[in-house]
């Protein structure tokens, strides 16, 4: 079929993509001139759309791609467009690495990291031992759309919230074919991912509780010595009642001391200008009436 035809077929394709794919195509019939075996004549149009999208960052669907094309098995198709991909020297899938610790870091949830990753290493194990001989090479795990398919498995079961449609256009794929990955890692990881076991908020409280019990007497020494005066009444239901009761006669020995120095200061003060006049007027008065009579 025709790249053009199967272009409009598809439907949805942007003018940059079909002439990014016009490109391809001229390029891939004059590199494997004399060698027109390499690479299926109706394989080709499909092939070149393919990596005209990854290399433009647009999503696409490799199943949907192969069938319009005529193709029988989307495994051939794949390695066509590895193919096509080594003769151009395009290698549009290893531009972009994106790995599950930059994920975790990226939207907030770096105590995932170790989980995530665990489940990425369990998911490309089964599957290797899943697939054929002949089939364990058609699937590229290098591609975005694995561990960005782990890292959104692994947030749901967190209970961690991630922007679906954001993490569906970093893996440059149609979303159906994100949504199957998704579904086969998980049936496939079930156990890993049963295996997580979010911390609840008793376990935290104890460990702040054993952190204050754990701080150095010294330092709790200082600290109650410093607050008997203020903060008797916060404290008074951890202490015995010995101490409650020293706690009161120190109280009130600091009130009655308080009280004394008061009368102390008042006693001490010096009389006011008022208070001189009038001793002054009384002084005058009474040598006056004490003085002798004058002849």
């Amino acid at each position: 079929m025709d790249l053009i035809a199967l272009a409009d077929k598809y439907g949805g394709l942007s003018p940059q993509v079909i002439g990014k794919a016009q490109e391809y195509l001229r390029l891939l019939e004059l590199r494997i001139q004399g060698g027109g075996n390499a690479v299926a004549l109706m394989a080709r149009p499909a092939a070149c759309i393919e990596l005209a999208c990854e290399t433009l960052q647009e999503p696409y669907d490799s199943r949907k791609l192969f069938k319009l094309s005529g193709g029988t098995s989307l495994a051939k198709h794949k390695q066509t467009v590895r193919v096509v991909s080594s003769i151009l020297k395009l290698h549009a899938n290893n531009n972009i690495t994106v790995t599950t610790a930059a994920l975790c870091v990226k939207f907030g949830c770096p105590a995932l990291t170790e989980f995530v990753a665990a489940v990425h290493d369990d998911y490309k194990a089964r599957m290797h031992t899943k697939l054929l001989k002949s089939k364990q090479q058609t699937v590229d795990f290098s591609r975005p759309l694995f561990p960005i398919a782990v890292f959104y498995v692994c947030a749901q079961k967190a209970n961690h919230r991630v922007d679906k449609a954001q993490l569906i256009r970093m893996t440059y794929s149609h979303p159906n074919e994100f949504a199957s990955v998704v579904s086969s890692i998980e049936r496939l990881c079930d156990l890993s991912l049963a295996g997580y076991s979010r911390p609840d908020a008793s376990q935290l409280k104890i460990g702040r509780k054993r952190k204050r019990l754990e701080m150095p007497p010294n330092k709790e020494n200082n600290a109650n010595d410093s607050n008997t005066t203020t903060n008797s009444t916060s404290t008074s239901g951890t202490r015995s009642l010995d101490q409650i009761k020293k706690l009161i006669q120190l109280q009130t020995s600091s009130i009655l001391s308080l009280k004394k120095a008061d009368e102390v200061h008042k006693d001490n003060t010096c009389p006011s200008q008022q208070e001189y006049v009038d001793w002054k007027q009384k002084v005058l008065a009474k040598m006056k009436t004490q003085a002798p009579p004058m002849n």
